[in-house]
């Protein structure tokens, strides 16, 4: 063998053996090194790193936020309504050897996650009612699943993020019965409202007819002073007048007399002396 083929030779051995030691951890990776199948160290700074070729091996792991959609499920709530939940979850792989040892890689650990999941979601649901979940309730409701998720799946080196319910829909079997329960309901509080205010307008109604008879009744008192005032100074202008000329006293007294004994349709004759025409 030349020595060029040699030399050839150990460049070649050189390379094999550097390429069989050196490995590139990406930015969204985390890696694990294995000796014989036993954890030796975790790396989890990006960059060109070495091993010890054929001895040990590496596991890449993803470092980044991870989101997995979890299958639709059917939950009963407190008050024995059915919802059907379309939700997500997202998570970061936290320990790379937790990880490893407990579920090797990411479709193990999405498996162990949805019953865990799921069991506290009808855990949590199961205690609720509907109205509590379209009210600003279903923010600590969802809180609580995810404290009580994280602890969960801490043991398999995981850190849960985030629970998210993304869609709430009721079975069809249900949706038609909850609906005109609904309607029943708004019917019924429509009838109640107008039965009040029916009642508020008869309150209304007798309070005005209450004021319209006092106002009407005062205006016949007042009337009725004003008439007699009116009076009082007619009959005092007509004694004071009586009491000045005797002849227009004698005269008007017989006017009235004959006003009140002579219907206005009825025709009079009279002689020129007659008494009555006296003053004429």
């Amino acid at each position: 063998m030349s020595k060029l083929h040699y030399y050839s030779a150990l460049i070649l051995a050189a390379l094999f053996i550097f390429f069989q030691s050196a490995f590139i951890v990406m930015q969204t990776e985390q890696a694990i090194v294995l000796q014989f199948g036993e954890y030796v160290r975790t790396i989890k700074e990006p960059g060109l790193t070495f091993k010890v070729p054929f001895i040990q091996s590496i596991v890449k792991i993803d470092r980044r936020l991870l989101s997995y959609d979890l299958p639709p499920r059917k939950i009963t709530l407190g008050d024995q309504k059915f919802l059907v939940l379309d939700s997500y979850t997202r998570y970061r792989i936290a320990d790379p050897l937790k990880f490893f040892k407990s579920v090797r890689n990411e479709q193990n650990a999405q498996n162990r996650l949805v019953p865990i999941i799921m069991g506290r979601l009808q855990s949590a649901l199961g205690k609720s009612s509907l109205s509590e979940l379209l009210s600003i309730k279903r923010v600590q409701i969802l809180n609580d699943i995810v404290i009580g998720v994280r602890e969960a799946v801490a043991e398999f080196g995981i850190e849960l993020i985030d629970v998210r319910i993304r869609k709430a829909d009721l079975p069809s079997e249900n949706s038609k019965a909850i609906f005109d329960r609904m309607k029943s309901d708004r019917e019924r509080e429509a009838k109640l409202l107008r039965a009040e205010g029916e009642e508020r307008a008869l309150v209304i109604k007798a309070d005005a007819d209450k004021q319209v008879m006092n106002i009407l009744s005062g205006a016949r008192k007042e009337a009725m002073i004003l008439e007699g005032n009116a009076e009082a100074t007619a009959t005092k202008l007509l004694t004071q007048a009586y009491g000045q000329d005797k002849n227009f006293a004698e005269f008007v007294q017989r006017m009235r007399l004959l006003q009140e004994s002579i219907d206005a349709d009825t025709p009079l004759y009279l002689s020129t002396d007659s008494e009555a025409l006296q003053g004429l």
